[in-house]
Formats: structure tokens, C-alpha cells, sequence
């Protein structure tokens, strides 16, 4: 991931002095990720999820994660997008800045997840990513307080794996995301019966 966004960068000369900051459309992005787009989509859109602002972030980041998993359910190759996201454009020099101070932690995540066990990257395999990612998204959209964490750490760590193609990590993020729904259920259930 680090290679590509280096690259990308690369593709975008800094301005001159008294030049316009120069953006990078999100389409853009995520045609230099091609069949990861769904990973670098979903890392997106999950990202806000870990910022401590006013409510109702995790129901927009909720929302986008069951359109990022109903597309990979249907089987499309790269996320679709409507016009007004696809040309919405990131400045370089924040893209930029987002590269230099998260290259240690890429760098060394890319040590621990990295392309492997490919039956649990491929079609099949990804209808059932696609199904898991609807079930989280819709649980991180709902409006419980202090939940989004639980929800959004399974996703994140699903949205790597997609990137890097780690059958190993998928497959566990699959059971941390089943295990955290099944918490939150169960618990749920329990506070219900108490309080009535």
C-alpha cells in the first residue's frame, strides 16, 4: 500500500508558489488499487469511526461499509460510486502529509499481513467478506453509544487484509466480527430481560 501511494504521489507534482493545491479524485485512487479498491473503500469510509466527534459518524460510515459489502456480495469488481464521490478530490499535500506520518505503521503492518491463503481471497470467499461487511456495517450504524470501536476494529483490520490479499487475516477477521455481533447480542438480550 505504501509502493502505491508513493506512486500515486509521484503521478502528482507539488505545486509551484502561487500555485493551486493540486487534488487527487477518489476514483483515482482506488483505479491505482484496482481488485483492492474494495479494501482502500472500506478503510475509508471506517476511518471516521475511530475519531471521538459528535454523533452519527458511525451511522454514515455504516451505511457506506453495507454499500461497499452488497457490491462485493453482487460480485462487482471495484466499488461503485455516485458522480459526486468518485470526483471528490484529496489534496495533495494532505495525502501527502497522511503518507509520511503512517509509513512506519504501513510498513510494519505490511509485515504481518501480506498476500496469502488465496481460497479465502476469491469469489466465493468474497461473497461471504461481502455478507459479514453488511451484517458490521449495519451494527456500526446503529445508534448506541460508545460501540463503534467493537464494530469498526473488525472492518478495519478486514478493510488491510482486502488490500493486501491475506486469506489469513480475512478469515479472522471473520470470526472477530462474528464473535464481537454475537457479544453485543447476547448482551443486549441480557440488559432487556433485566430492565423489563
Amino acid at each position: 500500500m505504501t509502493e502505491l501511494l508513493q506512486e500515486l504521489l509521484a503521478h502528482v507534482p507539488e505545486p509551484a508558489p502561487g500555485e493551486v493545491e493540486p487534488r487527487i479524485a477518489l476514483e483515482e485512487l482506488l483505479e491505482r488499487f484496482q481488485r483492492r479498491a474494495f479494501g482502500v473503500f472500506l478503510l475509508v469510509v471506517v476511518l471516521p469511526s475511530f475519531i471521538p466527534v459528535a454523533l452519527g459518524v458511525g451511522a454514515i460510515s455504516g451505511v457506506l461499509s453495507v454499500l461497499c459489502g452488497l457490491q462485493m456480495m453482487w460480485g462487482s469488481e471495484r466499488p461503485w460510486l455516485p458522480k459526486f464521490a468518485r470526483d471528490f478530490g484529496l489534496p495533495r499535500r494532505r495525502l501527502a502529509n497522511f503518507a509520511r506520518k503512517t509509513e512506519i505503521w504501513f510498513r510494519w503492518l505490511e509485515k504481518i499481513i501480506k498476500p496469502r491463503q488465496e481460497r479465502f481471497t476469491g469469489r466465493s470467499a468474497d461473497i461471504f467478506t461481502g455478507f459479514i461487511i453488511v451484517l458490521m456495517g449495519i451494527a456500526l450504524s446503529l445508534p448506541v453509544p460508545l460501540t463503534n470501536f467493537f464494530f469498526a476494529v473488525p472492518l478495519a483490520v478486514l478493510a488491510f487484509a482486502l488490500i493486501e490479499r491475506d486469506g489469513v487475516m480475512i478469515a479472522i477477521s471473520w470470526a472477530a466480527s462474528i464473535a464481537v455481533m454475537a457479544t453485543f447480542y447476547f448482551v443486549g438480550d441480557a440488559f432487556f430481560h433485566w430492565v423489563i
